[in-house]
């Protein structure tokens, strides 16, 4: 298991950075003092308005990387941007909507994949031709 700092430092880092940066409230926020990285998870519930908000979290993190995952039971997306905090703490800022079989129709229930930005951004801007974005992801 990886050490962290006290959850108050924790606390402390995401009010300092929601304070610091126009960034989209999130409806919830977790926070672990072992293992995983804090989690933020958006209110946005559509992919458009995921994308963009990752996008304005994405100019205030340093490090960062995004992924899709089709849930296993099919029906849900769950779209991640994972970066650092000034500090270095780690995070990942999150959100899920209804599976997009004509923006992702090759990504099967329980695949993750890596998105780029580019994709993200694409992804912002309804509507998308049918499996267009697929050529823009990582091999």
């Amino acid at each position: 298991m990886t050490s962290r700092p006290p959850i108050t430092e924790l606390v402390a880092a995401v009010r300092e950075h929601l304070a610091a940066f126009a960034v989209p409230d999130p409806v919830a926020v977790e926070l672990a003092t072992v293992g995983d990285p804090l989690r933020v998870q958006l209110r946005s519930a559509d992919l458009a308005g995921i994308c963009s908000d990752l996008l304005t979290w994405a100019d205030t993190l340093d490090r960062i990387s995004a992924q899709v995952w089709r849930l296993d039971e099919g029906r849900t997306l769950h779209i991640a941007l994972h970066g650092r905090l000034a500090g270095g703490v780690p995070i990942v800022v999150y959100g899920m909507c209804l599976h997009c079989p004509a923006v992702f129709p090759t990504l099967d229930a329980g695949q993750r994949r890596p998105l780029s930005l580019a994709v993200v951004r694409a992804c912002a801007e309804p509507p998308t031709a049918p499996g267009a974005l697929e050529s823009g992801w990582p091999a």
